[in-house]
């Protein structure tokens, strides 16, 4: 297997695209004692290097999210293959996004679940600050893994 890490903080193209690709992330929260886990529908904002997804206030995941900001997750292909394993494990900070950044994070993730409209919830933000993006087919492959040069801007 072959392991890259980048340290200049600029994203191999690979992974956005990846990203882009597919539907459903794992996000992992955790209050002061117990981890909890989330699948929720995202969309990907390149400009942000960010996860938007849509989710209610009340939920544990959120609720522990505003408690600590720190998430964890993943994200896998929408359909498995026998043989081929690729998929993205993230951390990041936890946005509750308002003002401008509310409307244009909510502009991008309706633009790509136009449907979750009728839905309740708010849009929520992942800014991603460490990707490994791992792509095998049997076991011969790529690693790369990405880290966030600067400090997370936290809003």
């Amino acid at each position: 297997m072959n392991e890259q890490t980048d340290n200049q903080g600029i994203i191999d193209s690979s992974i956005p695209k990846f990203i882009v690709q597919h539907t459903v992330l794992t996000m992992a929260s955790f209050d002061e004692m117990y981890p909890h886990c989330a699948n929720c529908f995202y969309a990907y904002h390149e400009g942000w290097n960010a996860l938007l997804f849509k989710s209610d206030e009340a939920t544990k995941h959120i609720r522990f999210s505003l408690k600590n900001s720190f998430v964890a997750g993943t994200i896998l292909p929408d359909n498995l293959k026998k043989g081929i394993t690729q998929g993205i494990q993230f951390k990041g900070i936890f946005i509750h996004p308002t003002g401008s950044l509310a409307d244009e994070a909510e502009k991008t993730y309706y633009s790509r679940f136009p449907f979750a409209r009728a839905m309740g919830g708010k849009v929520w933000m992942i800014e991603l600050t460490d990707i490994v993006f791992t792509d095998k087919v049997f076991a011969i492959g790529k690693k790369l893994h990405w880290q966030k040069v600067v400090q997370p801007i936290v809003v």
